[in-house]
Formats: C-alpha cells, sequence, structure tokens
C-alpha cells in the first residue's frame, strides 16, 4: 500500500514570489499560469508544481521543494532563491543586462 504525503495548499487569493535582497530592496510578483493565464485559485504542493483552476499543472523554476510559504490574507508568499543563488544565473548571462534575453 502506498500513502500519498504530497500536501497541497490552495489559495483563493494569488500566490506571490517574494525575492528580499541587501539592504531594502524586494520584489513581489504574482505567479499566473502559463497556458491560461489564470493568477488566483492556484494550488501549490509540496513538490513545487502549481495546479490551476482549469486543470493545468505546471512549475516555475523559482519555486523549490523548500521555499517557505506565508499566508496574507486570502494571499500567500513564496519566498524565492536569494539573488546570489539560483536565482541571479538566470539573469545576466551574456550581455550584461538584468533581463529574460539570456534564458535558454
Amino acid at each position: 500500500m502506498t500513502t500519498d504525503t504530497t500536501a497541497t495548499l490552495t489559495v483563493t487569493g494569488r500566490i506571490y514570489l517574494l525575492w528580499t535582497g541587501s539592504g531594502s530592496s524586494w520584489s513581489r510578483v504574482p505567479l499566473s499560469c502559463p497556458a491560461c493565464s489564470q493568477d488566483s485559485g492556484l494550488t501549490l504542493s509540496s513538490t513545487a508544481e502549481v495546479l490551476c483552476a482549469a486543470g493545468h499543472t505546471f512549475r516555475d523554476w523559482r519555486i523549490t521543494q523548500d521555499a517557505p510559504v506565508q499566508l496574507v490574507g486570502n494571499d500567500a508568499e513564496v519566498r524565492v532563491t536569494a539573488w546570489s543563488g539560483r536565482l541571479a544565473a538566470r539573469f545576466d548571462q551574456g550581455d550584461g543586462e538584468d533581463d529574460f534575453r539570456d534564458l535558454p
């Protein structure tokens, strides 16, 4: 017999990706489904998969399985990897600009 130990969190509001940098810098970006752009009513699993109400399952490269999650009213904030870690490697790989043009 197999027991499913995957925990899930369904949010009636939005899931925000929260990055805090050094000093007072921070970023709070709403997560949305890449297939239908739905940004509320998402379900986040402990395996870092996200499910929208339309049934689309996706992963966001910024969310890790051990990312801390905090409920704020109807919303949830997921702390993403520090700028000096994996997140920084996704930016600025080539032309020195902090943008997504360098993503593979």
